[in-house]
């Protein structure tokens, strides 16, 4: 499940819903994008932590000047991995982790491009960095999760109501790097046929698809049901 949080500043128990909703075994890994973690919000990460005693964390970064804010929590008893490495990028953009289990290795990504605007130069760094958790092999046993909100569509014209041409850079950086290394975006693959939205402006008035889940062809092998809402039902949120 990835969750985006419009606002998180002042307004903590959103972050304790969806640490429950992991505890509880109702998601084994949860990425969380949003824009306003902070330092003063690394205590409650960590008592969130401790009360449920079943669940570690990976955030992209906790300092003063804030973060970008990619958080990555899982269930350690559920989820039958443990973690070998984290990846940190220095935008704060993006937190990775590489994790083992008995015979495979899985790699989960979870980054956040707060604006498609952004030089073309970020856009490459970004996506530089996503790449470098992608397995090199097409081993059955190595795979790669990203997810994460771009604030692009990967499909403009059928993502995105009403179509905004000024955003076609934007689109194409994350069509090549799907295309580079051979991704799939299960909710897509699995309904080719159905307009998919994850966003709705708050008149109703625009819908897009910005949010995305991608997957290499190992870890594309383990779905087994795919969906989406449009709204979330959980915490107050601008993404489903």
């Amino acid at each position: 499940m990835n969750s985006e949080i419009a606002h998180l500043h002042g307004d903590l128990p959103k972050l304790e819903i969806l640490f429950q909703q992991v505890s509880q075994n109702k998601i084994h890994v949860l990425g969380i994008c949003g824009h306003w973690l902070q330092l003063k919000h690394a205590e409650t990460l960590e008592n969130l932590s401790k009360k449920y005693g079943n669940l570690k964390y990976r955030i992209s970064s906790l300092d003063g000047k804030g973060s970008r804010g990619a958080l990555i929590v899982w269930n350690k008893e559920t989820f039958p991995f443990e973690i070998e490495e984290a990846f940190l990028d220095d935008n704060k953009r993006i937190v990775g982790i590489r994790m083992r289990g008995v015979k495979k290795t899985i790699n989960i990504m979870c980054g956040y491009l707060e604006k498609v605007t952004l030089p073309k130069e970020e856009h490459t760094k970004f996506y530089n960095f996503l790449s470098r958790g992608v397995p090199k092999s097409n081993d059955p046993n190595q795979l790669y999760i990203e997810m994460g909100d771009k604030n692009c569509a990967l499909d403009p014209p059928n993502q995105r109501i009403p179509y905004r041409s000024d955003h076609v850079e934007a689109n194409q950086s994350l069509l090549n790097f799907v295309q580079t290394h051979n991704l799939i975006e299960p909710i897509m693959e699995s309904h080719p046929n159905q307009p998919i939205f994850t966003r709705t402006g708050k008149n109703g008035n625009s819908k897009a698809k910005l949010d995305h889940i991608l997957l290499n062809n190992a870890a594309y092998d383990h779905v087994v049901e795919t969906g989406w809402i449009e709204s979330n039902p959980l915490i107050p949120s601008d993404h489903g």
